[in-house]
């Protein structure tokens, strides 16, 4: 009986610290929206300092407009996003905490049309309206990035050098390009509504999906670190189908643009991006 009582005893005491704990993860972690841009806007020089960010004109403000379009139907219009390309050739995207969004060159070239490029844009945006990255950072802390994070929460104190090391340490480990699973399914069925919304046909997604499950069968180290960190393409495709059928009809969607299509030539035209 005493060894029960005692088991018993154990088991309500580590039920208490787990609540408390809970209590208190909750409690530190209250990343409010100016730290949560801060740090990506410290994120995003960390990252411009090890990728090249492609530097011409006609391209940079083809993705901003667009970005900057599906943004005002996203939910979250209320900061300041930016969109950037970064000079690779390989297939990818993603989403820095705050609105700091960047499109690799390679997946611009890999689209067909406009509605797969501004799908996978919805989808980075979804990112940054459900606030995954503070998941991330969530994440981070309870796996052991540094016990300067908690200096960054209590109080929701926290300097400028202490967000740029949170920052460093987060973007040398492929943090803010590794969410969830569950995450990314969640960013696809924000990214295809606000994709709608905005006018642009959703299964552009399902064909891009489509295409990156064939490309990764003939050519897998093409798009490795997308399907690393994200579910299986024939997945996503499906669900998005599911849920585009769930969509009231539209027959005006916008699929596709001639600015576009003189943006892919004009890539074409330039010197190949590395691959890496």
């Amino acid at each position: 009986m005493r060894r029960v009582s005692r088991s018993i005893s154990a088991m309500t005491a580590g039920a208490m610290l787990l609540a408390a704990a809970s209590a208190l993860s909750a409690q530190l972690f209250g990343l409010s929206e100016r730290q949560e841009i801060e740090l990506g806007r410290e994120a995003a020089a960390q990252v411009e300092r090890q990728q090249p960010i492609l530097e011409d004109e006609r391209v940079d403000s083809y993705i901003d407009e667009l970005g900057q379009f599906l943004v005002q139907y996203s939910g979250r219009a209320n900061i300041a996003y930016q969109f950037k390309v970064v000079e690779s050739a390989e297939i990818n995207a993603f989403a820095l905490p705050g609105g700091f969004i960047y499109v690799n060159r390679g997946l611009i070239e890999e689209a067909n049309n406009e509605s797969e490029l501004i799908g996978v844009m919805g989808h980075e945006i979804g990112h940054v309206v459900e606030r995954h990255s503070v998941d991330q950072v969530k994440r981070a802390q309870l796996t052991g990035l540094g016990l300067g994070v908690l200096d960054l929460f209590i109080g929701g104190k926290g300097t400028t050098g202490e967000l740029a090391n949170i920052a460093g340490q987060m973007v040398a480990s492929g943090a803010f390009m590794k969410y969830s699973r569950d995450a990314e399914r969640e960013a696809d069925r924000v990214g295809a509504r606000n994709v709608y919304d905005a006018g642009w046909d959703p299964r552009g997604m399902i064909t891009f999906f489509r295409k990156l499950a064939t490309l990764g069968e003939r050519h897998p180290n093409a798009i490795e670190t997308f399907f690393s960190t994200h579910p299986k393409p024939d997945e996503r495709a499906n669900n998005i189908t599911e849920l585009i059928a769930s969509f009231p009809p539209d027959e005006i969607l916008r699929e596709d643009s001639e600015r576009f299509h003189e943006v892919k030539i004009l890539l074409q035209s330039m010197p190949p991006s590395p691959s890496k």
